[in-house]
């Protein structure tokens, strides 16, 4: 391909991803392809650099994501073009920041026109490789399916060569999210000084990732308990992660909070935005773990955060998602709040979740259904409340079950569904343990 023919191609591909026409809003599928036109250039950098994308083996299964999380996100993909810019010395390009608002998808938008124009200098490097033709989505796009071509892009970066994520990267997200959180105090007219806690020695990743859980519980629990603080569609907990805890992904995580916390900056008035912590050195899992901890120690500052939260959070698991003020919690619901249908996949809605089991509700429609899979530490329990559906036990078995019967997988059996009928499959499952785990089975 010609320079001429490349020059063309990379204008042609701005214009086409800046609008659909002036003056109309990006959608959630203008922006997809957005993001796959990054995609689509890293992976003709990886072609002619003969490396392949990172990969993440163990990554959970992914929530439904919001815009604020999606925003996030585009800016931590953003940052790491950024980083291989300058280990392929190319100067550093600026970084916007995050406007305090409600996200909307030209905000995503825009910075992944950041991020084609950061890649726009290193094609000469990876010798101008030829790009796929990118085509229009043949369905509808929404924030969980940017979210997670943002993650595939992160991938196809980190195999660039990118340094592993240290703690010196995830404790400037963290002091990131202890002044964001000052800044709600301020606002909130909350004064009593919270100093850092002390650094305690040997604290691992996974530590520190436990503890960022926390915060996050903290966070929803203070945002359904305050009627001033609640956000839009409420706080998101991911799913937590299993294996092997790295910085890499405790900074994952810690950017879900900087999104949650933006929410409730822009519901409590505050216009400053996310200042990023100036780079550090010499940093520790211990000293991430201290400031996330003087983090949990500022929401607890707020008013309608719950009284007596461990501001530690070893080991600690997602706790049920509808406590009171009281710091008691629900103990009847109502299965149509959870469990709710979606055309596009099967989703998986926590009802309540403890370190000793976890509860959730499923909504499958006709033609739908769970893959094959097992609880390598635990048991999975079925309560079909509506319909009937395959239920796939392993080695090619299955029975049909229907409304009122009860399904037990025991420890590591496979166990799956498929609606193959005409009304939705409705069912209660429990996990126990909640760290029971999850493995792929087959049928």
């Amino acid at each position: 391909m010609s320079g001429c023919r490349i020059r063309i191609w990379i204008g042609a591909l701005l214009l086409l991803i800046a609008g659909t026409a002036a003056g109309e809003a990006a959608t959630p599928a203008d922006t997809y392809q957005a993001i796959e036109a990054v995609n689509a250039q890293l992976a003709a950098f990886h072609d002619a650099n003969g490396t392949m994308p990172a990969v993440d083996p163990q990554a959970p299964p992914l929530t439904e994501r919001l815009p604020r999380h999606v925003l996030q996100k585009a800016r931590e993909v953003l940052l790491k073009i950024q980083a291989v810019r300058q280990l392929n010395g190319l100067p550093l390009q600026p970084v916007p920041e995050i406007a305090v608002r409600e996200v909307q998808p030209d905000d995503v938008k825009f910075f992944v026109e950041k991020m084609l124009l950061g890649l726009k200098d290193l094609r000469p490097i990876f010798g101008n490789p030829p790009v796929a033709k990118m085509t229009r989505p043949s369905r509808e796009m929404g924030p969980t399916d940017n979210f997670a071509a943002l993650r595939r892009a992160e991938l196809q970066v980190d195999g660039l060569g990118l340094p592993a994520t240290s703690p010196n990267d995830v404790m400037r997200i963290a002091l990131s999210i202890v002044n964001d959180l000052e800044l709600v105090r301020s606002s909130l007219g909350v004064t009593a000084p919270v100093p850092p806690p002390p650094v305690i020695p040997a604290r691992r990743p996974v530590d520190t990732y436990d503890n960022a859980i926390g915060l996050l519980v903290d966070i929803k629990v203070l945002t359904e308990s305050n009627p001033n603080l609640v956000i839009p569609m409420g706080v998101v907990l991911p799913e937590r992660r299993n294996g092997t805890i790295k910085p890499a992904h405790v900074m994952d995580l810690l950017g879900t909070v900087l999104a949650e916390i933006s929410a409730i900056k822009a519901k409590t008035g505050v216009t400053i935005p996310t200042v990023l912590a100036p780079p550090q050195t010499g940093m520790t899992p211990s000293d991430v773990h201290s400031a996330v901890s003087h983090a949990r120690a500022l929401v607890a500052s707020l008013p309608g955060a719950r009284v007596g939260g461990t501001p530690d959070g070893i080991r600690k698991v997602y706790e049920p998602a509808a406590v009171r003020k009281d710091g008691t919690t629900n103990r009847v619901y109502t299965v149509e709040d959870f469990a709710k249908p979606d055309a596009k996949m099967v989703r998986r809605h926590v009802i309540s979740q403890t370190e000793h089991a976890v509860v959730t509700g499923w909504h499958v429609l006709p033609g739908q259904g769970l893959e094959p899979h097992r609880h390598p530490e635990g048991q999975d329990t079925w309560v079909v409340l509506a319909g009937e559906a395959d239920y796939l036990m392993g080695g090619g078995k299955s029975r049909k079950i229907k409304t009122g019967d009860i399904a037990i997988a025991t420890t590591g059996q496979v166990h799956g569904a498929r609606n193959t009928g005409t009304s939705p499959f409705i069912f209660v499952s429990t996990v126990t343990p909640a760290d029971a785990g999850v493995e792929p089975g087959e049928n």
